[in-house]
């Protein structure tokens, strides 16, 4: 078995003796108000539930959904077709339905997303004589749910790309799928496809990766694109995350290791691995290259976001002794020069590492505490939104697998518990930090209802999953109770105030019965964000009808 612990990390606090106390007192305030949390988390059902009314079922094994002003549009693949929906928000109800057989044989869908205010349908068609790997593109009208013409030519490409080998979307055969990766800019100007090529050889330790980048405008024209040779080997680098700019300048956040292995370790007290930023430019050769680094701090989890400054932050966990847990967070943003500007991090203390966590547990966070070894166990981050103001949120959870060997089976158990929210003001200053109890596990099922979904409005985070109801109460020394993936569970939310911090947290639904309809194949997935204060997802009833679901928060 694959063991799981959790440490945390603490430090001890020396100050002179004279005016010990006040000092004392003025020391924690500052340390640890943005670490205050109420023993228990405040209850409230502010929140109202409307049935839509039930229309005939679409049975696809992949489903898309996307909003645009009071519509809800659909993409259901069925075989070999491709089956829109367009529904009224207001009235819940189905307003048209069509059903398209005119894609090319063999196509594979890649992405269908908003972009510059037009809901766009990417998908790929290998040409096998030419050798050649092809990306079209189709546009919808959303209002009338049709798609505007035939589908376009953006780019060619010679030979495989890399992607994932699985069942293609409303067929029976089985081929590579996502083989593009698609980012818009943070002012919704550009947009990025990216790819890789798949290498002639099965080896790491002497291929470099080829990445092809091709940037386009609002109009989709195509304002540059290049394959990039990566300076390291695919044996030293891992590319973590992507980005765009308001230049069109393409970022690649890369962990490069020092060593064959490919694997974070930790050797003579040093870590294997250091960070680097890489920028293509349009007009330039080469790669350039910044180091990111916290000193003798390991980065074991980093994202990057771009602000309304033009600035990219980056944000992350850092650890000081087990690269799979976290002794604190940090952030900081990269100018126009490249250089890391107002570097800051902020450690866990024991208070915030013993919340909501086994007696077992708590104890050995106080004996490594004293050795100033306590830690966050498998913290990651999976988040960073940048307010107009400068401020930034960073969303992280604890998620981790156990495999499991039997006499005559092994499985896998899948593990997305706590979930960490902090605020940072434009200055460096860390507003609040809150820890957010959850505890899901599932079989051999990967995210299948788990982890959770995340919106912003009306001056609230809105972090919403699936959980065991007799979570309803619970204080900050209790476990929560498990929700197993698939079983009867509730939809919850957290509530997190922007700017106080305050949480609450409202039981939403029964996932098996709304309002004495029973549902099923209900998902966080299929949860869309309609507005500031609502959300809307579709679930099947029985009898051969889905239904839409509205939640309206207050």
């Amino acid at each position: 078995m694959v063991k799981n612990t959790s440490t945390s990390f603490w430090r001890i606090l020396y100050i002179k003796p004279k005016n010990v106390m006040k000092k004392v007192l003025q020391l924690l305030l500052l340390i640890f108000v943005p670490y205050l949390i109420n023993a228990q988390t405040k209850i409230n059902q502010n929140s109202k539930v409307e049935v839509g009314k039930p229309y005939p079922v679409i049975d696809a094994k992949l489903k898309k959904y996307l909003i645009h002003n009071d519509k809800l549009i659909s993409f259901k693949f069925v075989k070999d077709k491709i089956i829109v929906q367009t529904f009224n928000t207001n009235s819940l109800s189905l307003e048209t339905i069509r059903t398209y057989t005119d894609f090319p044989k063999k196509y594979v869908i890649e992405h269908i997303g908003i972009y510059f205010d037009k809901c766009l349908l990417f998908y790929s068609l290998w040409d096998k004589n030419l050798e050649k790997e092809q990306l079209f593109y189709r546009e919808l009208d959303m209002e009338t749910g049709q798609f505007i013409e035939k589908g376009k030519l953006l780019f060619r490409t010679g030979g495989k790309l890399t992607g994932t080998f699985t069942l293609n979307p409303g067929f029976y055969n089985f081929g590579v799928v996502d083989k593009f990766d698609f980012q818009s800019s943070y002012d919704d100007q550009y947009i990025l496809i990216k790819y890789r090529k798949e290498p002639a050889k099965k080896n790491d330790n002497i291929n470099y990766d080829v990445i092809g980048f091709h940037v386009y405008d609002i109009w989709m024209n195509d304002l540059w694109d290049k394959e990039v040779k990566m300076p390291y080997t695919e044996g030293k680098m891992d590319n973590l995350d992507y980005y765009i700019n308001e230049n069109a300048d393409v970022f690649i956040l890369a962990r490069v290791f020092t060593d064959n292995s490919h694997a974070m370790k930790i050797k003579q007290g040093r870590a294997n691995y250091r960070m680097e930023l890489l920028k293509i430019e349009k007009d330039k050769a080469g790669i350039a290259k910044t180091s990111i680094s916290l000193g003798n701090k390991l980065i074991n989890s980093i994202t990057l976001y771009q602000g309304s400054d033009n600035n990219l932050f980056i944000g992350g966990y850092y650890a000081k002794e087990s690269i799979s847990n976290a002794d604190g967070l940090f952030c900081f943003n990269i100018d126009a020069d490249g250089q890391l500007v107002n570097k800051m991090t902020y450690e866990f203390p024991l208070s915030f590492l013993n919340q909501n966590v086994s007696n077992k547990q708590q104890k050995k966070n106080n004996k490594k505490a004293k050795k100033d070894k306590a830690e966050f166990g498998f913290l990651h981050m999976t988040r960073i939104s940048v307010s107009g103001d400068g401020s930034v949120t960073l969303i992280g959870e604890q998620s981790f697998t156990e495999v499991v060997y039997g006499a005559k089976h092994t499985y896998t158990n899948y593990y997305y518990n706590d979930m960490v929210i902090s605020k940072i003001d434009a200055n460096g200053k860390l507003l609040w930090n809150k820890r957010l109890p959850k505890f899901q596990k599932g079989r051999n099922s990967g995210k299948a209802d788990m982890s959770f979904k995340h919106f912003y409005g009306n001056g609230n985070n809105y972090l919403l999953f699936l959980d065991n109801e007799l979570n309803r109460y619970i204080k900050d020394d209790e476990r929560p109770k498990v929700h197993f993936a698939g079983s009867r569970a509730w939809l919850a939310a957290y509530i997190i105030n922007s700017e106080t911090g305050e949480v609450s947290k409202n039981y939403i639904l029964n996932s098996r019965e709304i309002k004495g309809v029973p549902i099923y194949q209900f998902s966080t997935n299929r949860i869309s964000k309609l507005s500031e204060s609502e959300i809307i997802f579709e679930v099947y009833k029985k009898k051969k009808e889905d239904v839409l679901i509205k939640v309206k928060f207050w």
